[in-house]
């Protein structure tokens, strides 16, 4: 551990709340992520390929997006899972040795890696 750089229980509510809030407004504005995904796609001339990765999320983004609305969405959909990624590995840290969670903040972190695969995942 770093000294000063404990994560405490009142800052893990607190960034629970705000990726919280983060998630109700991404939720809220799906329809507009998914077509500002589509339009950046086609702008990249790669619509064939399922989209595999954050990472090439984030390319299209830096490079392909052209368009303020879909660049803000984009953004917001790339912060909640930036957000996320970094409380689980904050909260691992938390946890120091044990293994309460049954492994799902490992999950959640390779989930959330910008080059994992996540073409196969579906909605349930």
């Amino acid at each position: 551990r770093v000294p000063g750089m404990e994560f405490t229980m009142s800052e893990a509510k607190q960034t629970l709340k705000v990726l919280e809030q983060n998630c109700r407004l991404l939720r809220q504005q799906q329809v507009t992520f998914i077509t500002a995904l589509e339009r950046t796609r086609e702008n990249a001339h790669d619509r064939i390929k399922p989209v595999r990765t954050l990472a090439q999320v984030q390319n299209y983004l830096d490079n392909c997006c052209n368009n303020s609305t879909d660049k803000r969405v984009i953004s917001l959909f790339l912060d909640v899972c930036n957000n996320l990624a970094g409380f689980c590995v904050k909260l691992d840290a938390m946890q120091s040795g044990t293994r309460s969670a049954g492994g799902i903040l490992e999950q959640t972190m390779t989930l959330l890696s910008p080059t994992n695969d996540l073409s196969g995942l579906r909605a349930k």
